[in-house]
């Protein structure tokens, strides 16, 4: 897909590049958002995975740490630690979902 935008668009490669990196990184948070909303809505807590599936992507620029490996590792990753703290949010700490508490 950057390759056609680019070609369109009379680009060269370091801006193919660029737009590339940024499709990447759209599939990536679309994939995520669609898989913690299934299994958010199969266990019960789909509010709490999309309060922290916004906060992990607002402070996500501004983070260092680690990296995977590939694409699919990373994403596997965010999808587990997600649903693991929306879980531990939902069913471990026995308060009731208020939005105040949760943000």
């Amino acid at each position: 897909m950057s390759d056609k935008i680019a070609l369109k668009l009379n680009y060269n490669e370091d801006k193919r590049a660029v737009i590339a990196y940024g499709l990447t990184a759209i599939f990536q948070s679309v994939t995520i958002f669609i898989i913690i909303s299934i299994l958010g809505l199969v266990f019960d807590f789909w509010f709490e995975s999309m309060i922290i599936f916004f906060e992990v992507g607002l402070i996500r620029k501004s983070t260092g740490g680690a990296h995977a490996t590939t694409m699919n590792s990373c994403i596997v990753i965010s999808v587990v630690l997600i649903i693991a703290l929306s879980s531990i949010s939902r069913y471990l700490l026995f308060l009731p979902v208020n939005v105040f508490v949760n943000v």
